[in-house]
């Protein structure tokens, strides 16, 4: 996710709400009465009689009252809403507000390189290149396929494959410099060796980690992009688990035999073309998925199970993730208070 020569402070990296659903708890009415809800879903799915996003969202949100057991013993959590996805700007999670923003990112890249000068010194850097200021905020792109490929203008030029101007992981490169730093210097910054050629001990973690204590006024970084990171892939885990998300693929496979393709789940397309640029079967296949996608609403309703999980997460672990809140925003207070003193 980042390279150890530019560490950064505190961490990695609506759309439009188109249709809406009332919200629906899970009950606990036991085997005999899944059944008979679930049997008035299915009477529900044939009255209706369309396949249509909406009609397909508005079953899916039905059947959520029928659901009694879920994952693992805590049972499946409500679903509060399910909206149509149309960009990547749409799929916002509720774990994203504990990742920092591309600028937050950016910001921190170029005080940690100013406060680390003094530490580079004294090994000899005399010039140490601080990144060049200026905006580098972007969109944020981090959970663009997390659900696999939905935009019928991409897949119809490159497929399943990733946009060749696409920056799938949404985080913020280094802003340039004023020179390439020598292999030692990238060695002492990142931590890679305790101690140069002459002698010279090297802080552990290297003078990267050293200026992330400075503008952490000495406390240690709190290490929650791997906390975070695995509460997000326990609730994705979960979500695709979830028995509503395996309703909405059964529907996507339906529509896909429809068309002449036979796949159990929407991530076997997507492993079944190779190369580097996409033939002319993988762009049919793909546009066929993105059209059973939209169809069933798949995306936007895999989006609020996991949301649903997610949600759950944050308050089972409300106590750490505020912590993270507390150090984020003290950090960029200092990164703040650096960079309008810098020189750079």
């Amino acid at each position: 996710m980042w390279d150890s020569r530019f560490r950064i402070v505190g961490g990695f990296p609506l759309g439009t709400q188109i249709t809406t659903f009332s919200p629906l708890e899970s009950t606990n009415e036991g085997a005999g009465g899944r059944a008979h809800c679930l049997g008035k879903v299915a009477m529900f799915s044939a009255f209706l009689r369309r396949r249509d996003a909406l009609t397909v969202a508005a079953i899916v949100a039905f059947s959520v009252s029928c659901t009694s057991e879920g994952n693992g013993t805590k049972g499946e959590p409500p679903v509060l809403e399910i909206h149509s996805v149309l960009t990547a700007k749409d799929i916002v999670l509720p774990l994203d507000a504990y990742w920092p923003t591309d600028q937050q990112n950016s910001d921190s890249f170029r005080a940690v390189y100013i406060v680390g000068e003094q530490c580079m010194k004294r090994f000899g850097s005399r010039d140490w290149p601080a990144p060049a200021l200026g905006p580098q905020q972007k969109i944020d792109q981090r959970n663009a396929r997390r659900y696999g490929v939905f935009v019928e203008s991409e897949v119809a030029r490159f497929g399943y494959k990733p946009p060749v101007d696409s920056n799938s992981q949404g985080t913020a490169s280094p802003p340039p410099q004023t020179r390439t730093p020598t292999d030692l210097e990238n060695k002492v910054w990142a931590g890679e060796i305790k101690e140069t050629p002459d002698g010279k001990k090297v802080p552990v973690g290297g003078c990267s980690q050293e200026a992330e204590m400075i503008l952490s006024k000495g406390k240690a970084p709190v290490e929650y992009r791997d906390f975070v990171q695995k509460l997000s892939l326990e609730a994705n885990s979960d979500a695709l688990k979830d028995s509503r998300a395996q309703q909405v693929n059964s529907r996507w496979s339906e529509c896909m035999a429809r068309s002449g393709y036979r796949y159990r789940d929407i991530w076997e397309p997507n492993k079944t073309f190779g190369g580097e640029r996409a033939s002319n079967e993988e762009l049919s296949t793909a546009l066929a998925d993105v059209g059973c996608r939209k169809e069933t609403n798949l995306t936007g309703t895999l989006l609020a199970i996991e949301s649903a999980y997610q949600k759950r997460a944050i308050e089972e672990n409300s106590e750490a993730l505020e912590k993270i809140k507390d150090y984020q925003d003290a950090i960029d207070r200092e990164v703040s208070r650096v960079l309008t003193e810098s020189r750079y």
